[in-house]
Order: structure tokens, then C-alpha cells, then sequence
């Protein structure tokens, strides 16, 4: 089985990404903000919502990434901890409202797709998932796409396992486990919580538009802890102890893990080595990165593996080309161990 572990860089054809996080193609949140405000009936009550928004994005700049300055507010300030998570949610929800999608997704469910059913619709198969640290829908907009479906959820449903169906992996024929480490935009540690559609602009709509519906259906829920869209790996131990194991679940059934657009960062160590901690004997390892960050990756993923690396044989191998996902070379025998007609 093949498992790809993915971060922010898997999906920069489609999300911007750190040093530019609030500023995307012609979006550009804290410039729209302002203008947002002064075209409102009531300029001053927006005005001070907008500032508010607006401090937290300039501060956000500051900082490495928009995961550690989450991570600072974590510690120096709930309120403003909860708001940045609607901010981000809000944000990403709104990039995620139009068609663009990362092409490699397609481009690796197109080569993935084992036929179409009776309904036309793309089955998959099922030798390969995803243990992801986004909180993109870009795997499920791919999907949507080529099933030519609109609605997320609908294109999806019967396609991919999250978290807590996990269980259900070597039952499952056709559907791809997704582990979401930090939850997803579309809903609360899951892409099926949520009816997600694309586009959801018309004429009448700008980005800054879905932005604000989206925050402001959010901000109550987030403040009053009712509803928690995105998660980090520092938030509640109990949800994230579901997708931990689940992780481990996938990992102990993997040949091939590559590597994504993924740092390994500090604050995510512990989960990271506690997932690791079921990888099986003679496992590859890709890691697809530039040729700048490869080494500093591979090296954060020795330190995680410890002695486990030699004890299990675990090989890691550099992928210096990032133009598609990568798909390691399956043996005969493991295609007809996750391939069922």
C-alpha cells in the first residue's frame, strides 16, 4: 500500500502558501477589509470587526507561518486563538469556494482510477491513502472533478474513508482513507460533515463576500466551543488521539510512504513519531521536496524514526521532482493485495 503524508507545499498550486498566506493571485484579506467596511451600511460597527481581523492578520506576518503564530496565540490568549481559527477556516473556505484546484491531484486520481461504475462515476483503487496535515479539500474537489459532480460531499461519500470509519479499511473495497491530522475547512474532522460545493460564486459574489458569510457563521460556534472546523495538533487530545491510531492503522499497512510538501515541524514532533511508531519493516520512504529543503526534511525524519530506521530497515529516498505526486513502483503481488474487482 502507498501512503501519502502530505502538508501545506502538497497543495501550493491551489493554496498560497506561508510567507504569503493572506494574500492570494488578486486577494489580498487585509486590503479587502478595508474597503469591505466602508461600503457597509453602518461602516463603524464593520470598521471594528475589520480591525480586529485585520491585527491579527498583520501580526500573523510576522511570524515563520500562520501553524506558529496559532501556536503563540495558543498559549498567550484564548479569544484571539479561537477568532485566528475562523479567520483561517473562513479564509481557506473561501479560496476553496472557486473551481481552482492543485493539478496533481488529478492528476494522480486519473492514474489511480481503476474504471467507472454504473453510474458513470470513477472507482479507485484502493491500494493507496492519505494521512494529511492540510485543511484543503483539494483531494475532494479532484475527486469531484472527475466525477463531474458539483457537490463535495455528494462526489465523495462513497469514495472516501475518514478517521473514524478507519475500522472499516481491509472491508472497504474502493474507498481511500484520508486521516485528517487538523481537521478540514468542511467540517469538524471530516469532508462529509458539510455540503461543499464549487463554485459558489456568481456574478453577484467576491471572495471577500464568502468570507465574511463564512466568518461570521463561525465566530459564535468557535467562541462558544461548539464547533471546531480546524484543529491543531496542540488542540483537543481526545479527537486527536482517534486520528493518531487511525494514522498508526494506515502506516502499519504501508510499503511505500511518500513525503509531500511537509516539514516535519516541532510543534507536531510528538504526533509524528507516535504515527512512525508503526511503520513496518523494509517500508520506503519518498520524500518529494526541493533540492533546498530535501536534506533538513529527510534529517527530521531520521531523528523521528531513532533507532527504528536501522532496527527496521527503512530506506529513505530524495524525489527532486515536484511537477506530479509521486507513485512508487508496486509489485504484482501488492496490487492483487488491495485490488478487488
Amino acid at each position: 500500500m502507498i501512503v501519502y503524508y502530505l502538508g501545506a507545499g502538497a497543495s501550493c498550486g491551489a493554496i498560497p502558501m506561508v510567507n504569503r498566506f493572506f494574500r492570494w493571485k488578486n486577494f489580498d484579506l487585509y486590503s479587502e477589509l478595508s474597503r469591505y467596511a466602508a461600503n457597509q451600511v453602518n461602516p463603524e460597527d464593520r470598521r471594528k470587526e475589520c480591525d480586529r481581523i485585520s491585527r491579527l492578520i498583520l501580526l500573523s506576518q510576522q511570524d515563520w507561518s500562520v501553524d506558529t503564530f496559532a501556536n503563540n496565540l495558543f498559549y498567550h490568549s484564548e479569544s484571539d486563538y479561537q477568532d485566528f481559527k475562523c479567520i483561517l477556516s473562513a479564509y481557506l473556505y473561501a479560496i476553496e469556494s472557486t473551481p481552482k484546484t492543485d493539478t496533481r491531484y488529478q492528476h494522480l486520481f486519473s492514474a489511480l482510477r481503476h474504471r467507472l461504475n454504473q453510474n458513470k462515476q470513477p472507482v479507485f483503487f484502493r491500494n493507496f491513502g492519505f494521512i494529511s496535515w492540510n485543511y484543503d479539500v483539494q483531494i475532494e474537489k479532484a475527486i469531484a472533478k472527475l466525477s463531474r459532480q458539483v457537490n463535495i460531499q455528494e462526489a465523495t461519500k462513497s469514495v472516501l474513508l475518514n478517521e473514524f470509519q478507519i475500522f472499516d479499511l481491509r472491508r472497504s473495497y474502493f474507498r481511500i482513507p484520508v486521516i485528517r491530522m487538523n481537521g478540514s475547512i468542511a467540517g469538524n474532522n471530516s469532508y462529509g460533515s458539510e455540503e461543499l460545493t464549487f463554485p459558489i460564486l456568481n456574478s453577484n459574489d467576491s471572495l471577500i463576500d464568502v468570507f465574511w458569510d463564512r466568518y461570521s457563521n463561525l465566530r459564535d460556534e468557535y467562541l462558544n466551543l461548539k464547533k471546531e472546523p480546524i484543529r491543531f495538533s496542540w488542540d483537543s487530545k481526545s479527537v486527536l488521539k482517534e486520528s493518531i491510531y487511525s494514522a498508526q492503522q494506515l502506516l502499519e499497512e504501508a510499503q511505500h510512504i511518500v513525503v509531500i510538501g511537509y516539514s516535519f515541524p516541532y510543534f507536531n514532533s510528538l504526533v509524528d513519531r507516535k504515527i512512525f511508531t508503526k511503520i513496518r519493516v523494509g517500508t520506503r520512504i519518498y520524500v518529494q521536496c526541493t533540492d533546498a529543503s530535501n536534506t533538513g526534511v529527510i534529517k527530521r525524519i531520521e531523528d523521528i524514526l531513532g533507532d527504528s530506521a536501522a532496527e527496521k530497515k527503512i530506506s529513505i529516498v530524495p524525489i527532486y521532482d515536484s511537477s506530479q505526486f509521486y507513485q512508487p513502483p508496486m509489485s504484482e503481488s501488492d496490487y492483487l493485495k488491495w485490488w478487488s474487482e
